[in-house]
């Protein structure tokens, strides 16, 4: 099995990482931020708004790093395992 082949299997089986590595980290963030600050906004007031959107926009790029370090954890014990990965 090669790394390409691993590389598309592991995107199938997680959503998560597909749409955070299409997208960026920076841009998966920032697309988190307003999602929830622009609702919470006209809901409750700007001020409140902009608070929750940065709490909810700091836990994105905790969760991008983290599916990032889990993908890296995955595709090295795959090259580990296969010697024929690069070929």
């Amino acid at each position: 099995m090669k790394l390409s082949e691993f590389n598309k299997q592991y995107k199938l089986e997680n959503p998560l990482y597909n749409m955070i590595e299409r997208t960026g980290a920076p841009m998966f963030v920032v697309f988190v931020f307003f999602l929830t600050g622009i609702p919470v906004s006209i809901i409750l007031n700007e001020k409140t708004g902009t608070s929750v959107a940065f709490i909810f926009a700091i836990i994105a790029a905790i969760v991008a790093r983290y599916e990032n370090k889990k993908y890296n954890k995955a595709s090295d014990k795959f090259i580990e395992e296969n010697d024929d990965a690069w070929t």
